[in-house]
């Protein structure tokens, strides 16, 4: 084998590795992040009172929900969507007064999003719904 070539193949071994540590900075890049910090669990989300409908926009798994009815009965269903159309992920109903905590291990995926369509009879709905990453 010629200098040359030995040369060659050198260069072609560093260039794989700088390929390869470019594409690990990448997927890093594209993970879950808030406020510029990479998500190692979930994330809560506010829903109901001054939260929003649209939980996520995108892919993601649901992790669980802490929930609370201050004064009337709520009903919560959680759709793989970003509106009112998606399939139901889950119905959760919360009595007056009361609160629902649920903890989903390793959680349910959705590919669209997570909206979460809140039915009150006059009540207030204050919590949060967790969501993660999909990539676990």
């Amino acid at each position: 084998m010629s200098t040359l070539e030995q040369h060659l193949i050198g260069e072609l071994a560093q260039l794989r590795e700088q390929l390869e540590r470019q594409h690990a900075a990448t997927l890093a890049a594209h993970a879950a992040t808030q406020n510029g910090n990479r998500l190692r669990g979930s994330r809560p989300v506010r829903v109901g009172a001054g939260g929003r409908t649209i939980v996520n926009s995108g892919p993601g798994r649901l992790v669980g929900w802490s929930l609370h009815a201050v004064t009337a009965p709520v009903t919560v269903t959680l759709r793989d969507s970003t509106d009112t159309n998606g399939d139901p992920i889950a119905i959760i109903t919360v009595p007056a007064g009361g609160d629902v905590s649920v903890p989903i291990t390793p959680g349910v995926s959705f590919g669209y999003g997570l909206y979460a369509d809140v039915a009150t009879a006059g009540g207030v709905l204050t919590g949060s719904v967790w969501v993660a990453s999909e990539d676990r």
